[in-house]
């Protein structure tokens, strides 16, 4: 699924840019309890992945429980050769069977965010 750029403060660079954000299958498909997020990132500027930016890290929400992010900073890696661009590869383990939605917060180095989002269903046992 690729998703628009979408701007946010201002700055001298205004947008940021998730060229995709994917679990190995469409807006709404379905997975089994144990699956794969995966997303692409891009942003001219830089994508933000210090560890001691409060509130700015690559952040993914399970059902909309905000109170709870997952820090993916660590789950994070470059494309070879390039500062711009890279990959997340996060397991999702034991979803229970039913519907979810995941959002996704990253920061470029210039300040700037945005949030994707994807719905899905899981099918089997979990948690």
């Amino acid at each position: 699924m690729v998703l628009p750029q979408q701007q946010s403060r201002i700055q001298s660079d205004q947008r940021f840019s998730f060229t995709q954000i994917l679990l190995i299958f469409p807006n709404g498909g379905y997975v089994k309890s144990d699956a794969l997020f995966v997303a692409t990132l891009s942003d001219s500027a830089g994508i933000n992945t210090a560890k001691n930016s409060v509130g700015h890290g690559l952040e993914l929400v399970l059902d909309n429980q905000q109170s709870t992010p997952i820090l993916l900073n660590d789950y994070f890696s470059y494309d070879f050769g390039s500062s711009i661009s890279g990959t997340i590869a996060y397991p999702l383990e034991g979803l229970f069977a039913g519907k979810h939605r995941l959002s996704l917060r990253a920061w470029d180095i210039n300040d700037n965010s945005t949030t994707a989002y994807l719905d899905f269903y899981c099918f089997g046992a979990g948690r």
